[in-house]
C-alpha cells in the first residue's frame, strides 16, 4: 500500500540554510546554500554551493551529497570539495514536499540545524539569488 509520501520526490532545486550551534563564535553567521538533488527510489544524490565565507575572494564552497529518504524521513551525508570531513544530516520532509528540516553533525566536533524549501527559480550557481528566499530561522 503506497501513501502520500510516496507520490513525493526530492528532485529538483532547493534553497536552504544551515545554522552553528549556540556558543559559536560571532563570525559563524547562518549559511545560505542551494542544492540541486536527484532521487531515484529511496535513494538521492546531489551537490550545494554556498558561498565561502572564510575565503578573502569570496569563492563558492561545493560539496556531493548522497542519501536514503523512507516517507518523509531523509538522512544523507554531504562532503565538501577536498573531501576532508563528512557532515551527515537527519531530516524530515513536510506532506507539501516544499519543505525539509533537520540537524546536521559533524562527528566529534559539533551539530546545528537546518531548512530547505524548494526554489524553482534558482539557476546552477546563482548564489545571491537563492540568499534572498525567505527561510524560518531558529
Amino acid at each position: 500500500m503506497s501513501g502520500p509520501s510516496d507520490r513525493l520526490d526530492l528532485s529538483g532545486r532547493w534553497a536552504g540554510v544551515f545554522f552553528y550551534p549556540d556558543g559559536a563564535p560571532d563570525d559563524f553567521v547562518p549559511t545560505s546554500f542551494l542544492a540541486i538533488l536527484d532521487e531515484h527510489g529511496s535513494h538521492f544524490t546531489g551537490q550545494t554551493t554556498e558561498r565561502d565565507y572564510w575565503s578573502p575572494v569570496g569563492a563558492d564552497l561545493h560539496a556531493v551529497l548522497e542519501g536514503q529518504r523512507t516517507g518523509l524521513s531523509l538522512a544523507f551525508t554531504k562532503v565538501p570539495d577536498g573531501g576532508r570531513i563528512t557532515i551527515e544530516y537527519v531530516g524530515e520532509l513536510t506532506p507539501d514536499g516544499q519543505t525539509i528540516r533537520g540537524r546536521w553533525h559533524i562527528l566529534g566536533n559539533w551539530s546545528g540545524t537546518f531548512e530547505m524549501r524548494r526554489h524553482l527559480g534558482a539557476r546552477d550557481g546563482a548564489v545571491e539569488r537563492y540568499t534572498s528566499v525567505p527561510l524560518t530561522y531558529g
